[in-house]
């Protein structure tokens, strides 16, 4: 039965990741050390887009502790991420911001499915979703 890493040992996985010892894991550090051990691009892509929160083609500490669980301010992290989704930095997310999102990554949804699930969690019935209504979401379903 494989055992769980403890922080610490979490913390060597991320800097054995970071080969030239920058602070972030790059695309392309990333990639090198997964290929290395037999995983396919598709998956290595899909591991990228968990753990690069903010999109911007580099894993940092936090982004890596928080999509580990290991972060102990999460709502700071969420925070983070709204800001990068909130493109026009209105402080609320509307579905062509989360469509962009999806297509950035890679991901197909479709419009109707995200306003679905905007009206679902969008408290204030204003169509959008401010950064309270965001972490609702996240903090009661992950």
């Amino acid at each position: 039965m494989p055992r769980c890493l403890n922080s610490e040992e979490l913390m060597e996985v991320f800097n054995e990741l970071d080969n030239n010892g920058d602070g972030v894991v790059s695309r392309q550090e990333l990639t090198t050390c997964l290929v290395k051990a037999g995983i396919s691009m598709a998956k290595i892509e899909q591991v990228m887009n968990q753990l690069d929160l903010n999109r911007d083609g580099y894993i940092t500490l936090d982004e890596f502790k928080t999509a580990l669980g290991l972060n102990k301010e999460p709502a700071a992290e969420w925070r983070r991420l709204f800001i990068q989704i909130d493109q026009d930095r209105s402080g609320e997310i509307d579905v062509n911001e989360l469509k962009s999102l999806f297509d950035e990554t890679g991901m197909t949804v479709s419009r109707t499915v995200l306003d679905e699930w905007i009206r679902e969690n969008d408290i204030d019935g204003n169509g959008k979703l401010n950064f309270e209504e965001f972490y609702s979401f996240v903090s009661s379903n992950l």
